[in-house]
């Protein structure tokens, strides 16, 4: 029996139903045929044109990703562009989003395990997480295991006056979540926050880079989607943060 591109997107909206999706949010099929043959799939985080590459090389019929290729009143379709390129390659396009960051196994329950959470549970905001660490930690300790956990080379963070158990957490840009979240926990974790969105709160707050909190969902849904298509073969991408984090020594010269 073939497998069809909305084969795929029947199952991957069973595992992230798209009614979870934030209104401004774009997921589901973005490019391609729904009726398209699929043998081959490449999962990944970002359908940047490397991924787009990787996925034309191994001869997949379809990419995954969290990030949608198509975002943000995006108004031309030029050469060169992911969408543009996918398209012209035969290769269909789904994104699971906002949707994957609110489904049971998804985006924040991923960086909850990656944190080494327990008794996870989902916060009153449907999105975030919370969870207990195994044995409470200072501030500066939690920080580090966090840059550990997600071998992130730099992170930015607050110190809390307190020890870190309970911990909080949303992946990507999670401003709109903390502020509910700062009383129910001793730290909060997030990728990415403004400089006036820093609150001077008695909790730990750590962002610890777009990147890295969210990386972990490309293995995560390559397997399940392995398991549920066996005669597939489903492959994630090769993926790097595309920026470099420099950190001046003590001293350095000017």
């Amino acid at each position: 029996m073939v497998t069809t591109v909305r084969d795929i997107l029947s199952w991957l909206d069973g595992v992230a139903p798209p009614a979870l999706a934030e209104d401004w949010d774009n997921v589901g099929l973005l490019v391609g045929d729904p009726d398209g043959p699929v043998s081959r799939v490449l999962v990944s985080l970002d359908p940047s044109p490397a991924a787009v590459a990787q996925a034309a090389a191994m001869g997949a019929e379809l990419l995954v990703s969290h990030h949608p290729v198509i975002f943000g009143g995006q108004k031309r379709l030029l050469a060169g562009a992911p969408a543009y390129e996918l398209a012209r390659a035969g290769i269909a396009a789904v994104a699971a989003h906002t949707n994957l960051d609110a489904a049971d196994g998804g985006v924040n329950d991923a960086l909850a395990a990656r944190l080494g959470l327990e008794e996870i549970r989902t916060a009153p905001d449907g999105l975030s997480r919370i969870g207990r660490l195994p044995q409470p930690l200072p501030p500066a300790a939690f920080v580090a295991c966090v840059m550990d956990r997600l071998e992130a080379p730099a992170v930015q963070w607050r110190s809390g006056r307190r020890p870190v158990e309970t911990v909080a957490l949303c992946s990507g840009a999670g401003s709109d979540f903390m502020p509910s979240l700062l009383g129910a926990a001793d730290a909060f974790v997030t990728g990415e926050l403004k400089y006036h969105e820093w609150p001077d709160t008695a909790a730990t707050v750590v962002a610890a880079g777009h990147y890295h909190t969210e990386i972990g969902i490309a293995d995560a849904l390559a397997a399940r989607l392995r398991e549920a298509f066996p005669a597939l073969l489903v492959e994630t991408a090769k993926e790097s943060c595309p920026y470099a984090t420099m950190v001046r020594r003590r001293g350095a010269a000017e």
